[in-house]
């Protein structure tokens, strides 16, 4: 606890770790490959992904984070969210029934999409609201 507060992890640094170490694998080629060239843009792309975060816009998050690993990589976009974010779902849907305020800290690219854990969320039956 620190300041009083729980502090609980989705997963373990192990497994994040497994999550590195295996990412691409078979496509290790492509996904160096891929990954060189998305530094050239990411400068460019960073700004865009900061506003739609910022905005709550989901499709724009979507298409500027997921898209292109969705149709490129489709196992390592189902490995990296669609099953992590399956994972986490009821651990997260048990800590947000408690009657307590819950800060959730997870990477912006869980977020969107069919498979994110916003429509999860919503589809569990908990009412999520943009805070300005």
């Amino acid at each position: 606890m620190v300041d009083q507060k729980p502090i609980y992890s989705l997963e373990t640094l192990d497994e994040q770790i497994d999550y590195v170490v295996n990412m691409g694998q078979g496509q290790e080629s492509r996904l160096v490959l891929q990954t060189l060239a998305d530094i050239q843009r990411i400068k460019e792309q960073l700004d865009e992904m900061r506003k739609a975060w910022r905005q709550g816009d989901l499709k724009s998050l979507d298409a500027l984070l997921n898209r292109e690993m969705k149709q490129k990589f489709p196992a390592l976009y189902r490995t990296l969210l669609v099953e992590r974010n399956q994972r986490w779902l009821a651990p997260l849907a048990e800590e947000l029934k408690q009657d307590r305020v819950t800060l959730v800290l997870v990477g912006a690219a869980h977020l969107p999409g069919d498979q994110g854990l916003v429509r999860q969320l919503q589809e569990a039956g908990f009412s999520l609201r943009q805070l300005q």
